[in-house]
C-alpha cells in the first residue's frame, strides 16, 4: 500500500489516548493507523490537520480543542514556544501515570515481560517546578550574543528570560551570564553553555562549549559541592554529568544502596561518585568504572578516604570478570547498555541493579539479560524531569 499524500487527509476529529516517548499525543484511526498529535494530551477531543500520512503512521497539528482533556492547567511557565518542559500543560499527578505506563508498556512489548506484580510505584520530589540545579543552554551571535533554548524540533532560539524549573539561584546566575555574553565579540565562537548551581558553595559555575578562551566571565569553572545528604563532598564541574534534580535524586540513591546486596560492588558509567560515596559509606566495596576522563578524576578526588577503586576504563573491558563481583550497578546513558547486557547474560553475578533514562533501552536490556536467567525482582520509577515526558526508571534482577 502506497503512502498517502496529506493533501489526500480530511482534518480529523480525534480523542487522544496516550502520548509517546516524546511527548506527542497518540490516538488510532478507524483503518487502525496510529497518529501523533504534536501539543495533544490524553483525553483532549481535538479537531487535526495531517502533514504527514505514511502506512501505518500519521502525524498531524492542532486545528481546534472540541473538549479539552480534563488534566489540561493553567501552566506555571508561559513560554509557549520554548521547546523544554513539552508537559508543561498537564496535571502532575496525570504526567507521573502517563511515565508509569510508558515504563509498564515498554517492559511487557519489548521485554515481554509484565511488570505490574513487581512495580514499586512512582518515587517523586515536593517540586514539580524550581527543581534543576543545571541547564545546557544554547549560544547565537546575531549583533550580539544570546543564549536560551530551542523551540521545539527547531534550531529557532527561544532568549532565556525566565525559566521556573530552574532554582530560583541558578535562573539568577543565568542571566547575569546572558547579560555579560550578551556584548562579548562574534569571535568567541560559543555554541553552548552549561550553567549548573551549588547551594553548598552558594555560587554557579559554567562551561563554556564551543569557545576557545572565555576571559572574564562572572563565573568560572572550578569544582564544587553537590547538593545531597551524605556526610561527604561530591564535587562536580559545570561540563561534567550531574542528575539535574538533586531532590529526587536523593530518593534515587537511597534505593540503589537498599538494591545491592553482597559485598562486592561492580559499577559502571559511574561518574563523579554519586553512587560509589553512599555505597560505600554503607560498607560495600566499589570498583567504579568511568569512561569520561574529567568525571573519573573528580571521582577519584571524591573517593578518597573511601573503599572505592576508581577505574578510567569503558564498560566492554571492565566487565570481563564481572562474576567476581556480588552486584554490578548500571546507569548508562539514554543509548542503554545492551553490550554489557549481553555479556552479563553469559558471565554475570547473582544481582544486577539498572538505573535507566529511556524505558526501551532498558527493556530491551532487560529482555537480554532474562534470556541469560534473570528475573525481574522490582521496578520502580522517579519523576527527575516533571514537565518533560523523560522519567527515570530503576529495575533490580537476580538469577
Amino acid at each position: 500500500m502506497a503512502p498517502k499524500s496529506s493533501a489526500d487527509e480530511p482534518d480529523l476529529t480525534l480523542t487522544i489516548r496516550g502520548l509517546t516517548s516524546s511527548g506527542d499525543g497518540v490516538a488510532r484511526l478507524v483503518d487502525g493507523r496510529v497518529v501523533f498529535v504534536r501539543g495533544a494530551l490524553p483525553g483532549d477531543e481535538i479537531r487535526v490537520r495531517v502533514v504527514d500520512a505514511q502506512e501505518r503512521l500519521v502525524k498531524a497539528t492542532v486545528v481546534s480543542y472540541v473538549t479539552p482533556s480534563p488534566h489540561r492547567i493553567a501552566s506555571t511557565c508561559q513560554r509557549a514556544r520554548c521547546g523544554g518542559c513539552i508537559l508543561r500543560d498537564y496535571d502532575i499527578r496525570a504526567q507521573r501515570e502517563a511515565k508509569v505506563d510508558q515504563v509498564l508498556q515498554s517492559m511487557s512489548r519489548i521485554a515481554k515481560i509484565d511488570a505490574k506484580p513487581v512495580f514499586g510505584g512512582m518515587h517523586a520530589g515536593e517540586h514539580p517546578w524550581r527543581y534543576r540545579h543545571r541547564a545546557r543552554l544554547h549560544a547565537r551571535y546575531d549583533g550580539q550574543w544570546r543564549l536560551g533554548y530551542h523551540a521545539r524540533s527547531s534550531h529557532e532560539l527561544v532568549d532565556l528570560e525566565s525559566c521556573p524549573v530552574l532554582w530560583p539561584e541558578l535562573e539568577a546566575a543565568a542571566r547575569e551570564l546572558a547579560a555579560w555574553l550578551a556584548n562579548q565579540p562574534r569571535s568567541l565562537g560559543l555554541r553552548e553553555v552549561e550553567i549548573a548551581y551549588s547551594r553548598l558553595d552558594a555560587r554557579a559555575g559554567v562551561s563554556f562549549i564551543g569557545a576557545q578562551q572565555v576571559d572574564g566571565a562572572p563565573f568560572g569553572d572550578a569544582p564544587a559541592r553537590y547538593d545531597h545528604l551524605g556526610a561527604f563532598a561530591l564535587r562536580f564541574t559545570a561540563g561534567v554529568f550531574t542528575q539535574a534534580n538533586p531532590e529526587v535524586n536523593q530518593l534515587l540513591v537511597s534505593a540503589v544502596c537498599d538494591a545491592v546486596r553482597g559485598e562486592r560492588v561492580l559499577e559502571l558509567h559511574s561518574g563523579i561518585g554519586n553512587f560509589s560515596l553512599p555505597l560505600a559509606a554503607k560498607g560495600f566495596h566499589v570498583r567504579a568504572v568511568e569512561q569520561n576522563a574529567a568525571s573519573s578524576e573528580l571521582a577519584k578526588a571524591n573517593a578518597i578516604g573511601f573503599s572505592v577503586e576508581v577505574v578510567t576504563a569503558s564498560d566492554s573491558n571492565a566487565v570481563a570478570d564481572a562474576e567476581r563481583y556480588d552486584t554490578v550497578l548500571l546507569d548508562p546513558p539514554r543509548t542503554g547498555a545492551r553490550t554489557v547486557a549481553a555479556a552479563l547474560a553469559v558471565r554475570g553475578p547473582a544481582r544486577v541493579v539498572y538505573v535507566a533514562c529511556d524505558p526501551a533501552t532498558l527493556a530491551r536490556d532487560v529482555r537480554l539479560l532474562a534470556d541469560g536467567g534473570y528475573q525481574l525482582e522490582s521496578l520502580s520509577t522517579f519523576d527527575m524531569f516533571p514537565q518533560t515526558p523523560h522519567v527515570e526508571t530503576l529495575a533490580v534482577l537476580t538469577r
